[in-house]
């Protein structure tokens, strides 16, 4: 069934890269968004409308008002302004609303300037007052990712990738920094490949707790340009070491279906560096991945993949390190690396020795 699709567009120069669609906001009950010097089309209704000066377009989804229409439906920005302001944030690039045909909600996308949107991405994935050198880093990572999504990557509901921790997160124009901007401008274009120039997911994580990770020991799936780094530089820097504790019923109710129903059991985990959890009972033994558990328990109980656990009386104790999956960079530790003198390149170097810098022009 085809979607109802509202365009928000502001006509802008041609790019080596097309501008990147990213989910804002899903499921929008009301949208409110504002631009200035508008020309509104609705071209399935051949009817078109020119807004002078700042205006704000509300749209009520929740009321149903376009989700009846099968047809594509385009609202254009025209004007010198290539932005949008939501929720009192400002974004680069034209705002798309979409909404299946009786459906009561909308989709928020921004369609952004490639480049645009990895300056936008220091703001949220990095803290953009740290050093320029390991921004770049970071901007070389995030533009690799983006451009994997965009170029690989199946699109699907008329966007590239999510605005959250799933892909990545983008910030607004009020967010940038002079060394966010400066980072992003002085590494334009550039991107990590693997061997013969391929197009690869580019992962980062905030702190690998003292070693790097490959992806098929997080997800399914194999990489082989991708190499477990020893990391000392995150060690005892950032927020490092979590405890957390659940009880033992609720422990092994979540875990239920991986193990016997029956029996006693009792953990046996060798320790944080091990990625499997020995689980022991009278009729069997089980081994669950540590990755399996952090999907399971979810993010905020188990903030990484480095992490030992103990059954002590009626609740089960997991102390742990790091923060995030441990594939690929570590941003405390490149951020450490940063502040030794590395320059962006030999701290890429560092955490992804098999991949090599190129430029987006070249490809």
């Amino acid at each position: 069934m085809r979607s109802m699709m509202i365009f928000l567009f502001i006509t802008s120069s041609i790019a080596s890269v097309r501008d990147i669609s990213v989910l804002l906001a899903k499921d929008q009950k009301k949208v409110a968004i504002s631009s200035t010097n508008v020309k509104r089309i609705f071209k399935n209704k051949d009817e078109s409308s020119y807004f002078q000066g700042k205006k704000k377009f509300q749209f009520n989804c929740d009321k149903k008002e376009y989700s009846d229409q099968n047809q594509k439906i385009e609202i254009a920005l025209k004007g010198e302004t290539n932005k949008f302001k939501w929720k009192n944030k400002t974004y680069p690039g034209s705002a798309v609303l979409t909404s299946r045909p009786g459906s009561d909600s909308c989709n928020l996308i921004a369609n952004i300037p490639f480049e645009k949107y990895v300056a936008l991405t220091l703001t949220k994935e990095m803290n953009p007052n740290w050093p320029i050198e390991v921004l770049k880093a970071q901007a070389v990572a995030a533009r690799s990712y983006a451009y994997f999504k965009l170029k690989k990557s199946p699109r699907t509901n008329h966007f590239d990738l999510l605005n959250s921790e799933m892909d990545q997160v983008n910030g607004s124009i009020e967010q940038e920094t002079k060394n966010s901007i400066k980072a992003a401008k002085q590494t334009q274009n550039q991107i990590l490949t693997g061997e013969n120039k391929e197009i690869l997911p580019i992962f980062y994580h905030s702190n690998c707790g003292g070693r790097t990770l490959l992806p098929s020991k997080v997800w399914s799936g194999k990489i082989s340009e991708y190499k477990e780094v020893s990391c000392p530089y995150c060690y005892n820097n950032g927020k490092n070491k979590w405890t957390r504790k659940i009880p033992k019923e609720n422990f092994y109710r979540k875990i239920s279906h991986l193990i016997p129903k029956n029996g006693k059991f009792e953990l046996f985990d060798k320790n944080e560096f091990s990625l499997n959890l020995e689980v022991h009972s009278y009729q069997s033994n089980q081994v669950i991945s540590k990755p399996k558990l952090r999907k399971i328990f979810g993010r905020k109980k188990l903030p990484s993949n480095r992490f030992h656990m103990n059954q002590l009386g009626h609740e089960v104790i997991i102390e742990g390190r790091g923060n995030g999956h441990g594939v690929g960079m570590c941003q405390i530790g490149a951020l450490e690396l940063a502040r030794k003198g590395l320059g962006y390149k030999e701290i890429l170097k560092y955490y992804y020795p098999n991949f090599n810098i190129v430029n987006i022009e070249t490809l």
